[in-house]
């Protein structure tokens, strides 16, 4: 991969800069063959109506300059069941992909879903035991889910790697890495919590794990297989066994963002977002301490990883998208591939904000954006 670009600096909106009619939070998405965004939120009522629900799928139609505007397509038990325990576990989408189904004409959407605790305890929203995989073959409009995926706590945060409209530039990938292949697709994961563990009831996630499948059977999990390491980033090994998965990052750096459950420190390790830049030819994984937003570029999926941006909003109080002056951080940081800029230098940032929501001018607890761009430095 000669001449390729990498990234030095991200220069980020201080704040929502194009909002939506919607509710609820973590948006990840996935841009399909018929133009539109899909996305999954959790904990509200999506692109209603319909009312709350912990897990919902919408279609998202428009751009941040032009207006977005959405529908509500499933939610709930529509997509899937709860596997444990409903007083104590409900649902959360961390990761969705479009990928080419064999003799469907058309996109399957796959949605990751984890069950996360909520409720009243330690456990609630640190706890992340099973994680599964969704189907739809008719645009979110009905779905299809298996028993869970993953089960122990263990890669049971999923996110997808976004390559472009319908995983399209994964074969433009292929061609300029060597070690790639055009056919597969790629899922990142965490261990144990899907952000910092403020109770500490799990261990903090600190490290960021890949496997790859064959895009065609994305939900086969016998085909999946997971990086394993290998003597350096130009010769990874991969392993049917999940026991022998190796971290493609890890970041052990604890972030002061303030109370944080009396903790006080926070892993920038978290649910985000990575997509593949093709102007760039470099990957970025947008990840957060919900106080800081934190950035990470690498040449291939598995490596080498290098931190390249952090951005610290400060402590609450913050000033929410009706100030005269926004500033706010976030969570559950991703960059949809649909809104990129044509030289990759810049699109826009999907991240949410829910504490404290009804003070401080309004908050961006919807599919909500705002800009950001970079900057480069070629190698010689």
């Amino acid at each position: 991969m000669d001449n390729a670009i990498s990234l030095q600096v991200a220069e980020v909106e201080p704040a929502e800069t194009a909002g939506s009619d919607s509710d609820g939070d973590l948006w990840p998405s996935a841009w399909a063959d018929d133009s539109h965004l899909y996305s999954a939120c959790g904990d509200g009522a999506g692109f209603g109506p319909g009312g709350w629900s912990d897990v919902v799928v919408n279609r998202i139609s428009g751009t941040p300059k032009a207006g977005l505007t959405g529908q509500r397509l499933a939610a709930g038990d529509q997509i899937c069941p709860i596997w444990g325990d409903p007083a104590r576990y409900n649902r959360k989408p961390t990761g969705m992909i479009a990928v080419p189904a064999c003799g469907l004409g058309h996109d399957r959407l796959v949605l990751a879903v984890q069950e996360l605790g909520f409720g009243e305890g330690d456990h609630a929203f640190n706890h992340s035991p099973t994680a599964s995989l969704a189907t739809s073959d008719d645009y979110g409009q009905s779905w299809e889910c298996e028993e869970p995926a993953f089960t122990g706590g263990i890669f049971t945060t999923i996110m997808f790697l976004d390559f472009g409209q319908s995983q399209s530039q994964a074969e433009s990938f292929a061609r300029i890495c060597p070690q790639a292949n055009g056919e597969f697709g790629y899922a990142f994961g965490l261990d144990h919590c899907w952000r910092s563990s403020y109770t500490q009831f799990v261990q903090d996630p600190d490290k960021l794990h890949l496997a790859r499948f064959p895009l065609h059977h994305a939900t086969e999990l016998r085909a999946w297989e997971f990086f394993a390491g290998g003597s350096d980033a130009e010769r990874p090994q991969w392993s049917k066994s999940i026991r022998d998965r190796k971290p493609v990052l890890v970041d052990k750096r604890r972030i002061f963002v303030g109370d944080m459950a009396k903790g006080g420190y926070a892993s920038p390790i978290s649910q985000g977002g990575v997509v593949w830049i093709e102007p760039l030819r470099c990957l970025v994984y947008s990840s957060w301490t919900e106080f800081t937003f934190e950035f990470y570029c690498s040449p291939t999926p598995w490596g080498p990883w290098a931190l390249f941006g952090s951005f610290h909003f400060g402590e609450y109080p913050w000033r929410g998208p009706g100030s005269a002056k926004p500033w706010h951080g976030g969570y559950a940081t991703s960059l949809p591939s649909k809104f990129l800029d044509a030289d990759g230098l810049g699109g826009y940032l999907q991240s949410n904000w829910f504490v404290r929501s009804g003070e401080s001018e309004g908050n961006s607890y919807r599919f909500s954006l705002r800009h950001i761009r970079f900057s480069e430095r070629k190698h010689e």
